[in-house]
């Protein structure tokens, strides 16, 4: 596996664990992101498994409290988590990996959505996935 850089999208428990089980299939936001592909999970400051971010699109928060089970959000929470809007995002998740063991590294402070991976952790990721 050739990977040349790798961005990590910051993600809180329980939800992070859920997309590793394949429990969570979409991850709902606030932003649209062009990035697609293979995509690193953080949490708790450490990669703790990739995902493939493979699609986007919009979805009201009404119609969103029936996909329940595919985004594992409870309804008070999503509209808490909506603030507001009509719509969120729902970024399409497939192809969880479940790192053995997380690999902490240290990043900006005020990152909040995406971390771009330095090279020295992308090169790890790589060899857990590929068992170098």
């Amino acid at each position: 596996m050739s990977i040349r850089y790798l961005r990590g999208l910051i993600v809180k428990r329980p939800y992070v664990d859920l997309i590793l089980s394949g429990a969570k299939v979409w991850e709902l936001r606030r932003t649209y992101t062009r990035i697609r592909g293979t995509i690193a999970l953080i949490c708790d400051r450490a990669v703790v498994g990739l995902v493939d971010l493979i699609d986007v699109f919009k979805m009201g928060v009404d119609d969103l409290i029936e996909h329940v089970d595919k985004h594992c959000v409870p309804p008070d929470e999503l509209y808490r988590y909506a603030g507001g809007r009509g719509e969120l995002y729902v970024w399409v998740l497939a192809r969880p990996r479940r790192l053995s063991k997380p690999i902490y590294f240290d990043f900006p402070r005020g990152a909040q959505v995406w971390v771009r991976l330095p090279r020295e952790v992308v090169d790890r990721v790589v060899r857990e996935i590929c068992g170098e």
